[in-house]
């Protein structure tokens, strides 16, 4: 029974000499409401001195990317290890071995295991992949975040996405959350399926708004038919098609983070 309207406006004064008011930008929101008769009238009318969205978005000015991660192969190791097996987590979709909880883990041996693999197979982006996931669960951060990279730089895109997430919790101002993005943006593009479902959410949410380089609609839409075809519970289920009907939305009039 309520509907909104949020827009930009720029307005300049003219006085009674002609001489003109330099530009004041603000943002107006009115809300609707419906009443009992069926009529919509409106129920709230405001406007605010603001910053123009657009012009406020042209400031953010991200750093140039990096060099970008070599492109991995999960088939490139045909080899299943004992680290493949006692580390495989349900969200990587290019897991080699059954998923296992880390309930079901020895830490300190898995670890061990991980290391011993690894001198095996040196650089394997999918082993640095698995030895970031059991070093922190032991508290090792350093550890952690040194295989994550090596995972990332070697083109694994659950790392890619990873660091990209844990950035943008951490991050303080658009700048930090905008780099963070084009990071989970990069995973996506690559066919991480934990990077195309939750990239699509901040879009929906309206999260990616301040970012000069985000995805547009059709880019996030394709995201979700390819995680969707992954989807392995229903919650995931829900979500993925629930991003989809919000995307449709957005195609058939409704704003990026808005509301129908």
């Amino acid at each position: 029974d309520y509907g909104w309207f949020l827009g930009d406006f720029e307005v300049t004064y003219t006085d009674q000499t002609g001489a003109r008011s330099a530009p004041e930008q603000g943002r107006s929101l009115i809300i609707y409401r419906r009443d009992r008769d069926g009529g919509w009238r409106i129920h709230r009318d405001m406007d605010s001195p603001a910053p123009h969205l657009v012009q406020a978005n042209a400031r953010v000015v991200l750093p140039p990317p990096g060099p970008a991660p070599a492109v991995w192969d999960p088939k490139s190791r045909a080899e299943v290890t004992a680290c493949d097996r006692l580390t495989a987590s349900r969200y990587d979709r290019t897991r080699l071995a059954p998923p296992v909880n880390r309930d079901a883990m020895d830490v300190p041996a898995v670890i061990a295991q991980c290391e011993a693999d690894l001198k095996r197979f040196p650089g394997d982006p999918m082993l640095n992949f698995q030895l970031g996931r059991v070093y922190g669960y032991s508290g090792d951060a350093a550890k952690t975040l040194a295989a994550r990279r090596a995972a990332a730089a070697g083109g694994n895109h659950n790392a890619i996405f990873l660091l990209g997430y844990l950035d943008w919790t951490a991050a303080k101002d658009d700048v930090a959350r905008c780099t963070a993005a084009r990071t989970m943006k990069l995973a996506a593009d690559r066919g991480n399926y934990s990077g195309e479902l939750t990239y699509a959410s901040l879009f929906v949410e309206g999260k990616l708004a301040a970012c000069p380089d985000r995805a547009n609609a059709p880019q996030v839409a394709a995201y979700v038919a390819s995680a969707r075809r992954a989807v392995d519970g229903f919650f995931e289920t829900r979500l993925a098609d629930h991003l989809a009907a919000e995307l449709a939305a957005g195609a058939n009039g409704v704003a990026e983070g808005g509301s129908r």
